[in-house]
């Protein structure tokens, strides 16, 4: 099965599988009484295949191995995620000249989490997967310039 969208006739059933995940409140007690987006990166019939994605039926999940906990976990991490609003992060290219050479560092700041709260920090995004990991940059004003001390590292 390779269907990762959920037909159109899912999106009534959300908030009782919702309520049905136990262990997982601090997630989906913020989507309780609230109308879900029916966002098309989630429902769209058109491409449902066979089937639609894997979702939890919202029955608490018992006596599963440790291997089956993680897969139920990722499972429902990601329904529970879909819901949530995009994440905002701002992107910073910094541009900077010592003598005759020129510099350039690219980091990114979380404006507001969204999903990734459902995921913790260590949840990568379809944006940056496959780039190398950006690092957080400092606050920097559009302009500004001046001197800045550097941190150099061996690499």
């Amino acid at each position: 099965m390779d269907t990762t969208f959920l037909s159109d006739d899912m999106y009534p059933k959300v908030p009782a599988i919702l309520k049905g995940l136990a262990g997982y409140e601090t997630f989906t007690t913020p989507l309780a009484g609230k109308k879900l987006p029916k966002s098309k990166k989630v429902f769209d019939n058109a491409k449902v295949t066979d089937h639609h994605a894997i979702i939890p039926t919202g029955v608490p999940a018992r006596n599963l191995t440790d291997n089956e906990r993680k897969v139920y976990d990722l499972v429902v991490k990601r329904f529970i995620a879909s819901f949530y609003p995009d994440c905002e992060i701002s992107t910073t290219t910094v541009l900077g000249k010592v003598g005759k050479v020129d510099f350039k560092v690219t980091g990114k700041q979380i404006l507001k989490p969204g999903w990734r709260v459902v995921f913790g920090t260590d949840q990568k995004d379809s944006e940056t997967e496959g780039q190398d990991t950006e690092s957080v940059l400092p606050d920097f004003i559009k302009g500004e310039s001046g001197p800045h001390e550097p941190t150099l590292g061996e690499k």
